[in-house]
């Protein structure tokens, strides 16, 4: 799976009628680092939550 952080900002703009576009850039830095994909995994103890990235903006309103 790729990174879903462009598609999942895309809904949330969507879900508030906001027209901006979304631009992506593989290689930009965060925070001076370049992520890859498995960069930024969650750890053994996270905490999975059981609201869907689908369900979350209805649930802001």
């Amino acid at each position: 799976m790729r990174n879903r952080s462009p598609s999942l900002i895309r809904n949330g703009l969507a879900a508030k009628n906001d027209p901006r576009e979304v631009m992506t850039d593989g290689h930009a830095p965060c925070f001076g680092a370049e992520l890859r994909e498995a960069t930024l995994p969650p750890g053994p103890d996270a905490h999975i939550a059981e609201t869907r990235s689908t369900e979350w903006p209805a649930q802001q309103q």
